[in-house]
C-alpha cells in the first residue's frame, strides 16, 4: 500500500519532467554522518533497471522497518534530487543491507550519500 502511494506520487510529480534508463546498473551506496559523538552509517546495494513505470522493491527479509523506510528515502533522494531530470521510469531493487551493530543507523539514510 505504501509503495503504491509512493509510485502514484512520483508519477504525478514528474509527469512532464523525467528521465529514463537505457540499461541496468548496480551500485553500492553508503551514507555516513558524523554527529560528533557517534558516526552513523548505512549501506545498501541498488539495482536500477529500465521499466515502463516506477517500481521499488526490497529483496531482503528480516530487515527492520526503519531501515527499509530509510533506504527507500535515501534512494528516492538520490534519484529525484541529484540528476538533471528525476528518474521515474525505472525499477529499483534494494538489497544487501550493510548493517553493523555498532555504527549502523537507519537515520544515516536521511543525509546525502557519501
Amino acid at each position: 500500500m505504501e509503495t503504491e502511494l509512493l509510485e502514484q506520487w512520483l508519477k504525478d510529480k514528474f509527469a512532464h519532467r523525467e528521465g529514463s534508463l537505457r540499461e541496468s546498473a548496480t551500485d553500492k551506496l553508503e551514507w555516513k554522518k558524523n554527529t560528533g559523538g557517534m558516526i552513523m552509517r548505512a549501506g545498501i546495494t541498488v539495482t536500477l533497471n529500465p521499466s515502463v513505470e516506477f517500481t521499488i522493491s526490497v529483496l531482503e527479509d528480516g530487515i527492520e522497518s526503519g531501515y527499509v523506510s530509510g533506504a527507500i528515502n535515501g534512494v528516492l533522494t538520490e534519484l529525484v534530487g541529484k540528476p538533471m531530470y528525476a528518474m521515474s521510469d525505472i525499477e529499483v531493487v534494494i538489497s544487501d543491507f550493510q548493517i553493523d551493530e555498532v555504527g549502523s543507523s537507519y537515520v544515516a539514510f536521511y543525509w546525502e550519500s557519501a
